[in-house]
């Protein structure tokens, strides 16, 4: 009987189409492989990474100053150009959008930016067509509680945990409380009573008293504030020019910069004001800006203006 007979080998050869196919194949594997491996030797992404950081619109000051502070740049913030003139430090980078008032922001350019939150205070979280744009933020450091310093870092985690920098946040806590209390240490004249006033016009001011950024500052250096009457949940009274001749008559006055239009530069011709016994005897302090409803990085800010204003053992001038 006569086997079959084996098939000839150049049938067991291979096609090119079956050559290309197993290449094809190996070059997967490869991939696959590789990719396993990059998968495996990445480092995971630390919460503090800028690419992990979202995109925010800031409609107040304080909070503008806190996320610059941390090291998170804003999408958007409101009124720039009046933020450097009331807040100054820190500054905002170019490329920052320009939102608007902080109270009429413009809706329209915000939902062209599309951001992923909007941070923001209560009183002008008002308008619910902001929610339809972004998840909005609420975080507020002037309440009535009248505690600022402790409402500041409170927020200041806040925002870092909503932006993933939380590191970032505890730094500037740290960093302010230590300069504070440096400033301490150092010295700041303690000797008499202190009121901070910013002008509203020619004839009224602004006094802080509790629950402002002013007093808590005041209290951890050991500063007594002339001010001792009603203030609202912001920390501040209206005040005629006239009624400041109430306070102690050894008040040194502290004014915050930038005045009015009507006020600057005006005020050696303002018969009340000239009557004031801290003016009669020299003791007025005109200190750079600083917001007086801000965070954390204002309250470094002041102390630093107080140092500079009020250094240890100037009793200059005293009646």
């Amino acid at each position: 009987m006569t086997s079959a007979s084996p098939r000839p080998a150049a049938q067991c050869r291979p096609t090119a189409e079956t050559t290309l196919l197993f290449t094809c194949r190996w070059w997967l594997v490869v991939c696959f492989m590789l990719l396993a491996l990059v998968s495996l030797t990445r480092t995971p992404a630390r919460a503090d990474e800028p690419s992990s950081t979202p995109a925010l619109i800031s409609l107040d000051w304080a909070m503008t100053e806190t996320l610059l502070a941390i090291g998170v740049t804003p999408l958007g913030v409101a009124a720039p150009e009046s933020y450097a003139r009331w807040v100054g430090e820190p500054a905002i980078p170019e490329g920052v959008q320009d939102i608007g008032l902080r109270n009429q922001p413009n809706l329209e350019l915000l939902a062209q930016l599309a951001p992923d939150g909007i941070v923001t205070v209560s009183f002008l979280a008002g308008d619910s067509r902001l929610s339809r744009i972004a998840p909005v933020h609420i975080f507020n450091i002037y309440t009535s509680d009248r505690d600022p310093w402790q409402q500041a870092l409170r927020v200041t985690r806040q925002l870092g945990q909503l932006t993933h920098h939380q590191q970032a946040a505890e730094q500037l806590i740290t960093r302010v409380s230590e300069e504070i209390a440096r400033i301490r240490r150092s010295g700041v004249d303690q000797h008499s009573p202190v009121a901070v006033l910013q002008f509203i016009d020619s004839r009224h001011v602004r006094i802080y008293g509790q629950g402002s950024l002013f007093q808590s500052v005041f209290d951890q250096l050991g500063l007594t504030n002339a001010w001792q009457g009603e203030a609202n949940d912001w920390g501040f009274r209206q005040l005629g020019i006239d009624e400041l001749a109430h306070l102690p008559a050894n008040t040194r006055l502290l004014v915050i910069r930038p005045l009015p239009t009507t006020v600057d530069g005006q005020l050696e011709d303002n018969i009340l004001w000239q009557h004031l016994p801290a003016v009669r005897h020299g003791q007025v302090h005109e200190l750079d800006p600083v917001w007086s409803f801000g965070g954390l990085a204002s309250m470094a800010r002041f102390a630093r203006e107080l140092h500079q204003a009020l250094p240890s053992g100037d009793h200059g001038g005293e009646p």
